[in-house]
This record gives structure tokens, sequence and C-alpha cells, in this order.
């Protein structure tokens, strides 16, 4: 359980960091240079900042559980910066893509279950609730590209029935799009399993459906 908690801390750290980077203008992120450390000002502000926007997303979160993770964050783009300034990563460009690739993701399978038909609104209700990022498929949130080829990283904690709600939204949009669209696709092949943990809202009464029992 207290593996799971930082997991989830963890991930829910990183998701509000990349949600500051791509909306905010005054955040500036890390400052990733030399002399600078975890305690210096700029990152102290940076630190605050999570700590402020993350538990106002999840109040029970405790800040000292959300600075741990915070510095567990710092390290990593540290490491990950050093990688690119030798010219292994380009970790900035790869994540922005695959953050577009989850939003856009995300609104055609908004718009496909808004042209289907259900006989029980109740049931198309259940479904838009589902709409959300954090339980987007695997495809869009931990994939890597190699020569036009998307690779999954499936999610072992989603249940049966939200993966084949998935499956026939996927399957809706696909028919939406022209022959020529349909062969511009790029190619899925199934990875490695993803370790993103399951996300607090399938604790949620409305939501305990997306997660496996």
């Amino acid at each position: 359980m207290v593996l799971r908690m930082m997991l989830i801390v963890t991930y829910e750290v990183r998701k509000v960091y990349g949600m500051l980077i791509d909306e905010d203008d005054n955040f500036q992120g890390w400052t990733i240079k030399e002399g600078a450390t975890f305690r210096s000002r700029e990152n102290q502000g940076v630190v605050n900042r999570l700590i402020c926007e993350v538990r106002a997303f999840n109040p029970s979160f405790l800040s000292q559980d959300i600075r741990d993770a915070a510095y567990r964050y710092y390290r990593s783009c540290c490491e990950e910066e050093s990688l690119k300034r030798r010219g292994k990563s380009d970790v900035k460009k790869q994540g922005k893509r695959r953050h577009e690739r989850l939003v856009r993701k995300l609104e055609e399978r908004k718009a496909a279950l808004n042209r289907m038909k259900f006989t029980n609104e109740k049931d198309k209700a259940v479904w838009l609730d589902a709409m959300k990022l954090d339980i987007m498929s695997s495809e869009e949130s931990d994939m890597d590209e190699e020569e036009g080829v998307l690779i999954i990283h499936p999610l072992e904690w989603r249940s049966d029935k939200l993966e084949r709600m998935f499956l026939i939204l996927d399957n809706e949009i696909t028919k939406s799009k022209s022959p020529q669209a349909q062969r511009q696709m790029k190619r899925r092949v199934v990875g490695d399993k993803s370790q993103r943990p399951v996300p607090l809202i399938a604790d949620t009464e409305s939501l305990k459906w997306i997660a496996k029992k």
C-alpha cells in the first residue's frame, strides 16, 4: 500500500509538472545548471508550486510526500539533462509529443462517443465520465517512436469493461477516417507492460469499474 501511494504521488507530481510547463508561461521548471541544487531558491519555488497544485487536486496528499516525489523527479531530470547535453536524448521534445498525442486521442474518443447512438443515455454518461487523461490507453501515454511504429505498453490494472469501451471507440475513430487517412496511420505493436499505478480516480464510486478488482 505504501509503495502504491508513493508511485501515485510520483505520477501526479510529474503530470502536474508537465501541465504547468505546457500551460503556464511563467512556470520555468527546474533550474538545472552548474551550481544549482534541489535546495536552490528557484527550485524550492518549483517545489512549493508543485505542492500547492498537486494538493489542489489531491487534498489528502501530504506535503512531505509531494516534496519527496519532487526531489526524485528533479534528480531524474538532472540525469536526463546530462544525457541530452551529450546528444543521447531529447527528453523534452519526446515528452511534448507524447502529451500532444494523449490529448489528441482523448478528443478523438470524445468525438467518437458523441457520434454513437445509445439506447440508454445513462450508459453514455458513464462512458463520458471515463474520458480522463489519467485512464487513457497506454499507447498514448507510454509509447516510443521507432521508424513510424508506436509501441504500446499495456496497463495491467485496466478492467475488461474499460478495454472493451476503448476498443469500440477506437474502431469508431478508424471507420470515420478516409481510406487514405487509414493507410497513413502508424503501425502499433505491443511492448513491455507499463509501470503506471492505478490512478486515484479509480477509488471514486462512479469510476471503480475502470480497474480490475
